[in-house]
């Protein structure tokens, strides 16, 4: 277990039991056959936050592993997604909400590799541009 100090909270990380759950573990997004999760698949890459994408990797995390994707609508001409990922381990201080992300203890859906464990929700908002030819959600 490591404790990885972040955003004024401090957490307690299994990092190799959370790459073991997430072996074989499929995107939501890429199992997804909805146009705003094409959409996502399609920017993600390149507008993905870098410093997010750490925060992510110091708990074992690859960015392109998310559990869970969906859209919000629309804000100030982009799209807003909401993406779920989670790491085995806990909460022994609650981080400052930050940069579009907070800590939840728990999950909300689990795919079968994190049934059984004890979780942190890793909650993300991203603000995306559409850039598929596909119609694009007025909402």
């Amino acid at each position: 277990m490591k404790t990885i100090e972040l955003y004024g909270g401090k957490l307690l990380c299994d990092i190799e039991a959370t790459r073991r759950a997430y072996e074989g573990h499929e995107s939501y997004a890429v199992t997804c056959t909805c146009i705003p999760c094409k959409n996502y698949l399609a920017v993600r890459e390149k507008y993905f936050p870098q410093q997010t994408s750490e925060v992510l990797q110091s708990f074992g995390i690859q960015y392109k592993k998310d559990i869970e994707v969906y859209h919000m609508g629309k804000v100030e001409g982009l799209h807003l997604y909401g993406l779920w990922f989670y790491f085995v381990g806990e909460i022994l201080k609650e981080p400052v909400y930050q940069n579009s992300v907070a800590f939840i203890a728990g999950g909300k859906w689990l795919p079968p590799s994190f049934v059984n464990k004890r979780l942190v929700s890793i909650d993300i908002e991203l603000r995306l541009p559409w850039e598929i030819a596909l119609e694009e959600p007025v909402s």
